[in-house]
């Protein structure tokens, strides 16, 4: 399997026209005050999952995607034992570096 993602929202959005089949999602990272871009940039790409930063969560755009949208939401990067209880109460997926989850 093969997915697409990216913090280039064009490149998702091109992407979606070249390659309607392959599963697209949106790298981001961010408090509060980037959740209405990020909210935006959701619902038009129509991404099939996010990858959000762990030391952001929670916050409106990824708990939004995952729990109203229904999308995967997956975190980066996950180093230590504490993120990763961190993550399993929020997401559904991690990307992890330096020890074995």
């Amino acid at each position: 399997p093969v997915a697409l993602m990216s913090f280039d929202i064009g490149l998702i959005g091109d992407m979606r026209t070249a390659a309607p089949s392959i599963p697209r999602g949106l790298i981001a990272y961010g408090g509060w005050t980037t959740a209405l871009a990020q909210l935006s940039a959701l619902l038009r790409l129509k991404i099939d999952f996010v990858s959000y930063a762990i030391d952001d969560l929670p916050t409106a755009a990824p708990v939004f995607a995952r729990r109203a949208l229904g999308l995967p939401l997956i975190c980066w990067t996950v180093r230590n034992p504490e993120q990763r209880r961190k993550a399993d109460a929020w997401t559904d997926q991690i990307t992890f570096e330096g020890f074995t989850p």
